[in-house]
């Protein structure tokens, strides 16, 4: 009975391994998938001297807080300037003085006739800025939180050393685990051999 009940928690554990672990594997690749398109569309697009038709771009202000905040990652989509409202969340190449040009992600506070746009943050002192067709990146579509942070920890030594030691360590302790399976298996055998040569 009691023998039952461990090959059954045995089998509910490896049940939850593999779902977990076939997760985890799907969701990678969804990722490698999704970066992969996003990588092969900007090449594309710089090799034509085009702003891509979708992207991520990393927001490393607070303008647009709280809705987008620093270190935050947007996903944009290029469309016409003619189809933008007030208030989209809007990524583009800025020519204010302030900034030269830079690629700052701000809301639309107003559509203008001539086929432009006006932007400005969330901050009381922030200046509105008028930008053009071909300076405008694409219209904010998703928001992904503080995953910016993530390529300020791979940009430095410590965190390329962390993602090289986590993948090894999970292959350690997953050997770990299978070498002590093979001992178990060969102490029952053993013991099932003893148990035969009793009788």
């Amino acid at each position: 009975m009691e023998e039952d009940k461990t090959i059954k928690k045995k089998k509910t554990v490896k049940k939850i391994y593999n779902i977990v672990l076939w997760t985890c594997i799907i969701f990678l690749l969804l990722i490698i998938s999704g970066i992969s398109f996003l990588f092969i569309n900007a090449k594309i697009a710089d090799k034509n001297n085009q702003i891509p038709t979708m992207g991520l771009y990393t927001v490393t202000n607070e303008t647009m807080s709280p809705e987008i905040n620093a270190y935050d990652v947007v996903l944009t989509y290029r469309q016409s300037i003619k189809d933008l409202k007030v208030n989209d969340a809007v990524t583009y190449y800025s020519l204010n003085i302030f900034d030269g040009l830079t690629i700052l992600t701000n809301k639309v506070v107003k559509v203008n006739s001539d086929n432009t746009i006006t932007v400005s943050g969330n901050l009381e002192n922030d200046v509105e800025e008028t930008i053009v067709q071909p300076n405008f990146i694409g219209k904010v579509i998703f928001v992904f939180p503080k995953i910016g942070n993530i390529q300020s920890i791979l940009s430095s030594s410590t965190g390329w050393l962390l993602v090289l030691i986590i993948p090894i360590v999970f292959v350690i302790i997953y050997d770990i685990y299978k070498f002590g399976k093979v001992l178990s298996m060969r102490k029952r055998l053993s013991e099932i051999k003893n148990e035969h040569g009793n009788i």
